[in-house]
């Protein structure tokens, strides 16, 4: 929760001090009986997915217009600095990365890391500027916090949609783009087993079914079904790879 709330994050300490005083008028009532509903029922979820303490936010911003006229301290500021400058330490230093074991993770890593390379200036440069706007934000005395906290809440907006997004979008989905136009200028008939991404069949503007392929066919199958494959000694050649599977045609000669 914390995470998803930034650059805000710090004003929920703020709330919860002055509970007693916000439950005396209705409207801040209200909002810290659905603000609670929704952390009791979060809570209380199997799933515990990160969006959904969206739920919370109508309810926190009132909440938020209701204490911060009383707070000055640049320090409820602070939490602003933990995405600019965690991510500029994070794509320009290695060690900080996750060591995932799972093959299809390992590769998907290697290919983020890949683009990282190719767009470094741009990133540098980019994720530069924006920190050292942000440490301007904090620093500067005479700005207001509520300035200080639009500043940084816009300084995040440009971090996730400009660099984070784009960023794992293409290694996520230029690999599979690739795969899918491939098979369409090839005019194959494309199957899959083990991978379900409709992305691909967007790409190709077809239908993927789900099936084992046949001879003649290709196959949009995930690394853990390969050896299945490729037991069957059935001639085959890849055409195109992406983390955690491979697009492969079968001869047509071939029989299953």
């Amino acid at each position: 929760m914390p995470v998803m709330l930034l650059p805000y994050s710090a004003l929920v300490a703020a709330i919860v001090w002055r509970i007693p005083s916000l439950w005396k008028a209705p409207l801040t009532r209200f909002a810290l009986l659905w603000l609670g509903l929704v952390v009791v029922l979060v809570s209380a979820s199997g799933t515990q997915l990160p969006h959904y303490v969206l739920y919370s936010t109508p309810a926190l911003f009132v909440l938020y217009g209701q204490v911060i006229g009383e707070l000055k301290s640049r320090v409820w500021a602070l939490p602003g600095l933990v995405l600019p400058l965690g991510l500029f330490v994070i794509l320009s230093n290695s060690t900080a990365w996750p060591r995932p074991t799972h093959p299809r993770d390992v590769e998907q890593l290697l290919l983020l890391a890949d683009l990282i390379v190719q767009w470094k200036d741009h990133l540098s440069w980019a994720l530069g500027a924006l920190c050292v706007l942000a440490l301007a934000l904090v620093v500067w005395r005479r700005l207001p916090l509520e300035a200080r906290l639009i500043g940084l809440g816009g300084i995040q907006l440009a971090l996730v949609t400009l660099i984070l997004l784009p960023l794992l979008a293409s290694a996520r989905q230029a690999p599979l783009k690739h795969a899918a136009l491939v098979a369409r200028e090839a005019g194959a008939e494309v199957v899959s087993q083990g991978v379900r991404m409709p992305s691909f069949s967007f790409y190709r503007g077809a239908i993927t079914r789900e099936q084992a392929p046949r001879p003649g066919q290709w196959v949009l199958i995930s690394v853990q079904r390969l050896p299945e494959l490729t037991a069957l000694g059935i001639p085959l050649s890849i055409k195109a790879t992406g983390p955690g599977w491979r697009l492969i045609a079968l001869t047509a000669s071939s029989g299953i």
